[in-house]
């Protein structure tokens, strides 16, 4: 570990921190814990022999993404394909400038 790493998160400091980070207003604040938190849930999938379907769909992960959107202003549910489809046309507008 590097010396600038933050410490492994257990799954129970990592359910503590996604209960502040649901009174977050920074997106950039929950970025940088975020993969933490996902180290935590990966390594609960992993001990039950689960896979990225058991990650992408743990309840932290869902909770952390819903977060992210939500001050992103993305619209989170079954209409929700509009917002997402702009934000992924603007990001492959960006990347056709660089």
């Amino acid at each position: 570990m590097s010396p600038t790493a933050a410490p492994r998160l257990t799954l129970g400091e990592a359910v503590e921190l996604t209960h502040l980070a649901m009174d977050a207003c920074n997106l950039s604040g929950l970025s940088h814990d975020f993969p933490r938190v996902m180290q935590a849930v990966w390594d609960d999938v992993n001990a039950r022999n689960g896979g990225t379907r058991e990650a992408n769909t743990h309840p932290l992960t869902a909770v952390w993404v819903q977060k992210m959107a939500e001050l992103a202003e993305l619209p989170i549910g079954v209409d929700s394909e509009g917002g997402l489809h702009e934000a992924f046309a603007w990001l492959r507008s960006q990347r056709a400038r660089a």
